[in-house]
């Protein structure tokens, strides 16, 4: 899906890129368990991938923590889910940075294990974050060529284990975000569902911050097809 599109809809419902993005997952998988029967009463809890940022004067490194985000995947109306997800990622963020870089290392194993025993969804998001402390854009905005071929996609492929059945990670390319979903496929079977539904969640959450984009939508692709049919030469006819 489109990168600024996503963006748009961050500034139209005051929050982030990754806020949006979680929308959708949420979105997604309550149309998807619903479907099965199987939506809990309560919120899924997603495992989401934070950087730790080091202190001034203190050794470079890459130290990954891990933020419980709640879904709202419990709440039908849009608005209020979207401000439950935004409410929880704030909260979790002004914890961690109360943390130590030891501290916030311990506690993201303990998350870890906890996550492991009540089957938390794991999202990885590699998009670009309007916050600071949020994981770092490493995945460039101008095309990549390899001898002149152009790279035009990037799909991320990650892994699930036990006690986790669902992983959702999202990449940013070229203006571009690409979901990659992987699952057991016993636990979560048709998983591919989940990606139709997380653009039709993206729909919905534009039709609700921005009606007015919407509505613009459906009146471009009517124009399209009221395109006279181009003429043909008649065949000739036999004698």
């Amino acid at each position: 899906m489109s990168l600024e599109r996503v963006k748009a809809i961050g500034r139209a419902a005051g929050g982030t890129v990754n806020d949006v993005v979680l929308a959708a997952c949420s979105g997604a998988l309550r149309r998807y368990l619903d479907e099965l029967g199987e939506l809990p009463a309560e919120s899924l809890i997603a495992s989401v991938p934070m950087a730790l940022h080091h202190e001034e004067g203190t050794t470079s490194g890459n130290a990954v923590t891990s933020l419980n985000t709640r879904l709202g995947s419990q709440i039908d109306d849009v608005k209020e889910r979207f401000e439950v997800i935004k409410r929880s990622t704030e909260a979790g963020k002004a914890l961690l940075k109360q943390m130590t870089q030891t501290a916030a290392l311990n506690y993201t194993m303990i998350v870890s294990l906890l996550c492991c025993l009540h089957g938390c969804p794991w999202l990885c998001d590699g998009a670009p974050g309007d916050e600071p402390d949020h994981l770092q854009r490493t995945w460039p905005e101008e095309p990549l060529y390899f001898h002149g071929a152009e790279m035009i996609g990037y799909h991320p492929i990650s892994q699930v284990g036990h006690g986790m059945a669902l992983n959702i990670t999202v990449l940013s390319y070229a203006g571009q975000l690409s979901f990659g979903f992987v699952a057991c496929r016993d636990s979560v079977p048709s998983v591919q569902r989940l990606a139709v539904y997380v653009r039709d969640a993206l729909d919905e959450l534009e039709a609700t911050y921005m009606p007015k984009a919407r509505k613009a939508a459906p009146a471009k692709v009517s124009a399209r097809k009221k395109r006279p049919p181009q003429r043909t030469k008649a065949a000739p006819r036999r004698k």
